[in-house]
Order: structure tokens, then sequence, then C-alpha cells
């Protein structure tokens, strides 16, 4: 402590709160974008919506319009770092939609999440269960 004896901690909450204002969205990225990609891993990783590789990939081009090459070859890890790294932007009302559902996805007890594991189970397309998803239908 006597080495900062010249730094008023008193300070220290202002000068925190200050720096977390002031941080910058990636160029090119909104707040949606990056909320929507720092939620993708942990849900991908939920082997009850995605049990596959390829409901990882089909997911990533209908929704996101990600594809991945050779994704049959890959590893769930090389998957997630693709899409995440390579996301396009989509137009701000559908990544809207798409955040939400994201949301309703990851939330264990709501009924959007056992609605698409139903429609999985069923036998729907990525395609149709995104849809759905994305415009309710």
């Amino acid at each position: 402590m006597a080495t900062y004896n010249d730094v008023d901690f008193k300070n220290i909450p202002k000068i925190l709160e200050k720096s977390n204002k002031s941080v910058d969205t990636p160029s090119g990225y909104n707040q949606d974008s990056i909320e929507l990609l720092g939620s993708l891993p942990a849900l991908f990783m939920d082997d009850e919506i995605f049990s596959s590789n390829k409901d990882i990939a089909e997911f990533s081009l209908h929704a996101l319009g990600v594809s991945i090459p050779r994704w049959e070859k890959k590893s769930k890890y090389e998957l997630i770092g693709h899409i995440v790294c390579n996301a396009k932007m989509l137009d701000h009302a559908r990544l809207k939609r798409l955040c939400n559902s994201v949301q309703k996805l990851s939330d264990q007890r709501s009924v959007e999440r056992q609605d698409i594991k139903e429609q999985i189970k069923s036998g729907l397309s990525w395609n149709e269960v995104i849809e759905s998803m994305i415009y309710g239908e």
C-alpha cells in the first residue's frame, strides 16, 4: 500500500464505473450481436438441444448464415469457434428476435425450450425450428 500512497482509493468505484461505460463495441457489431455471440457457445454445448454436430451446423447455416465447410470432420469446439468468429451481421430486427429466442432456449425451465425439444424429437428440420423460433410461426 505504501507504494501507492498517491492513489485515492475512494475514487476507484467511480473510475471503474466510468471505464465500464466507456467500453467500445467492436467495429461492425452492435450490442445484440455481442450478446448473441456470447451466449451461443453455452447453448451449443447443450446436448439436449444440439445432440450432434449436424444440429449445430444446420442451426449455424439457417439462423446465422454461417456455412461450416467439412463440419462432419470437426469437433464441436471447432464448430463453435468457427461460428463465433465468422457470424455474419444479421439485420437488426432478425438479430433481436434471434437473441430473444436464444435467451428463452437457454432457460432450462422455459416453455419455448420444451417446445423446441419436442419439435426436434418430432423430426422437424432445424430450418423449420428456427423459423418458428424467430418468427413465431
